[in-house]
């Protein structure tokens, strides 16, 4: 069983929602797709650590990296069960208010490892842009939104 990943940030400990409800599978996945992640594709010259910076910047750009992680933790003498879409958005109201540069250190560790657990578990595409050998329109969202969704 894995274990959940357990922070303490402006003195609340947080963690993981592990064991997910459908309302809460819904909720991350909205807020993924409005991000744009489930949309980027690597692109086959682009390095691991390349792709995630790019998927990062993206959530940053679309001012959805604190409500996608806000929506995976829960605090931590709660259950899994009790998460809700107006815990989240207290919760990303409650991160977006910090100011400890610790606190912020902390929140940023976990958005990054966030990107990376989306990776890993093929929430965003990996395929590759096939559009370095010539063949055009893989990178555009329209034409390939059908095959790139998430996971």
């Amino acid at each position: 069983m894995t274990k959940a990943i357990e922070i303490t940030v402006g003195g609340r400990k947080l963690r993981q929602v592990l064991t997910s409800t459908v309302r809460h599978d819904l909720h991350l996945m909205n807020q993924i797709r409005k991000s744009g992640i489930s949309e980027i594709i690597k692109h086959a010259e682009e390095s691991a650590e390349e792709f995630a910076n790019r998927l990062l910047n993206q959530l940053i750009q679309s001012q959805a990296l604190i409500p996608v992680l806000a929506s995976c933790f829960i605090d931590a003498e709660r259950t899994d069960l009790d998460w809700s879409p107006e815990s989240s958005e207290q919760l990303a109201q409650f991160l977006e208010g910090l100011t400890d540069k610790e606190d912020k250190s902390t929140v940023f560790a976990f958005a990054v490892r966030l990107v990376m657990d989306f990776f890993e578990q093929g929430v965003v595409s990996l395929r590759t842009s096939l559009s370095s050998s010539g063949q055009q329109g893989r990178d555009d969202p329209a034409q390939s939104s059908s095959q790139n969704v998430a996971h």
